[in-house]
């Protein structure tokens, strides 16, 4: 077995070498551990925050308590062609409240973890006309919940393929229900915002659902007002 080498006053030669090399890997180890940890810091937040949801419930409850508004943030794009437009070359308005539907109900069920079903469009406000050759862009999440029932909001936005130019031409506030494996409403996680945005959409949003409470009732007054009856029958 070979030695260590000694100096002559018995000093082990390449002991502080090693011990030196050591401590530059571990600071190296620790340096990849911190650049590791700030590129995943979102899923690291929602990992912590969920864990401390559990610990908070002790396991009892099978569904998330609370969800960040980024978890359910969906986008989709589309190119605009011919056959998407009416005779003034714009996008159909179906076509887009279809596209809007889409992403909202994604954002939905991303929330929910579970199937949902539409209850109502607040509104769908066409801003600006989207065109032929645009790329029509839709950015959807839910901003607000109240035990089954989600908020989403839909932000559409038309680039212009040939020149960049971008308009914000639509904004819509959808209402989800999320459904259990009976078919009726089932509870849902609370919504935690976090950006400005996300901050200022969710609190408006109790003034809306207390308006779209009021908005119900008077469409179902106009309901039972108008009945089932056709023209044309006695």
């Amino acid at each position: 077995m070979l030695l260590p080498a000694k100096t002559a006053s018995g000093q082990v030669i390449g002991h502080d070498m090693t011990a030196a090399g050591t401590g530059k890997i571990r600071i190296f180890l620790l340096w990849l551990k911190l650049v590791w940890l700030w590129n995943n810091k979102n899923e690291n937040i929602t990992m912590i925050h969920n864990y401390v949801i559990h610990k908070k419930t002790k396991g009892r409850l099978s569904m998330i308590a609370e969800r960040f508004v980024r978890e359910s943030r969906t986008f989709k794009a589309s190119h605009v062609l011919p056959p998407d437009t009416n005779n003034h070359n714009t996008l159909f308005g179906g076509r887009l409240m279809a596209h809007i539907d889409d992403v909202a109900a994604i954002s939905a069920m991303k929330h929910a973890r579970g199937p949902v079903v539409t209850a109502s469009t607040d509104s769908v406000d066409f801003l600006h006309p989207i065109r032929v050759d645009n790329e029509v862009s839709l950015e959807g999440f839910v901003t607000w919940t109240h035990h089954t029932s989600m908020e989403v909001f839909v932000k559409v936005v038309a680039e212009d393929l040939l020149t960049g130019a971008r308009k914000v031409c639509a904004t819509s506030f959808l209402t989800f229900v999320a459904i259990g494996p009976d078919g009726r409403p089932t509870p849902v996680p609370k919504v935690v915002p976090e950006t400005q945005e996300e901050i200022f959409l969710h609190d408006g949003a109790a003034e809306r659902a207390e308006a779209r409470q009021q908005r119900r009732k008077r469409s179902k007054h106009l309901a039972d007002l108008l009945g089932t009856g056709r023209p044309w029958e006695p």
